[in-house]
């Protein structure tokens, strides 16, 4: 982002940069939504500003239509706007007493999953352009903490998460009332191993499918890797790495 200061680029927030696609880039500043745009050696900025006390949670649709943000106010509400000029799109409501500790969409773009922050816990994946709930339902109870969620890239009905040194994978289930969230979780190799992060890998058919996920050891063992078949996560095989504390 040349001609850009390090404060004028990431604004007076300094919440993470996500990809916009083409060159951009957006992030959270305060009530707005600053987006970055470098045109060979020039770069230029928008900024939208909302009407909320502030933003918690960015996410962006996968092939960069749009974005979607979790606005503090007086009731709490993710908001869908788009990527060319801020307008607002959608807005979900009851997606969290609190807050709104995280979200993603799927592959497609068609869905988005809200999870909500303490107390509740509680997961909506929702169909957007309607402003639906396509399914809901609470975290497992030794889950404390939810710190990132990501769908698989083929599959809408199977996302993963990891909170607390804990990774789980979501399917979405026939119950026999309508959709379920059936929560499964992955086992470190061993007792003394925590999950730190995670992120989808691979491509080819479903079989191929490939989790990678990176484990905080507290062991003084140089790293290693490891790959276990999940025999709960339909069409996931995990993968990953663990390393010691502080490295």
């Amino acid at each position: 982002m040349a001609g850009l200061s390090l404060i004028r680029y990431l604004g007076y927030s300094g919440d993470p940069l996500v990809s916009g696609g083409a060159g951009t880039a957006i992030h959270v500043c305060g009530v707005g939504v600053r987006r970055l745009v470098t045109e060979r050696s020039a770069a230029k900025e928008q900024t939208w500003m909302y009407d909320c006390f502030g933003i918690s949670v960015l996410a962006v649709h996968p092939q960069n239509e749009c974005f979607a943000i979790c606005e503090r106010s007086s009731a709490l509400v993710v908001r869908l706007c788009s990527m060319e000029d801020g307008s607002s799109l959608a807005v979900l409501d009851n997606v969290g007493q609190v807050d709104v500790s995280c979200m993603a969409f799927t592959a497609d773009g068609r869905s988005l999953v809200t999870v909500g922050a303490l107390p509740e816990f509680t997961f909506h994946v929702w169909d957007w352009r309607k402003g639906e709930t396509i399914v809901s339902g609470d975290a497992p109870a030794e889950l404390k903490t939810v710190e990132a969620v990501e769908f698989h890239p083929h599959f809408s009905d199977q996302f993963t998460l990891h909170g607390g040194g804990m990774l789980f994978v979501c399917n979405v289930v026939t119950g026999s009332s309508g959709p379920e969230l059936e929560f499964l979780q992955v086992l470190p190799p061993d007792d003394d191993t925590l999950f730190v992060s995670h992120t989808w890998t691979g491509k080819g058919n479903s079989s191929a499918r490939r989790l990678r996920a990176v484990c905080g050891r507290w062991t003084r063992r140089p790293a290693q890797l490891w790959a276990i078949r999940s025999r709960f996560a339909r069409r996931t095989l995990c993968a990953g790495f663990w390393r010691r504390s502080g490295t």
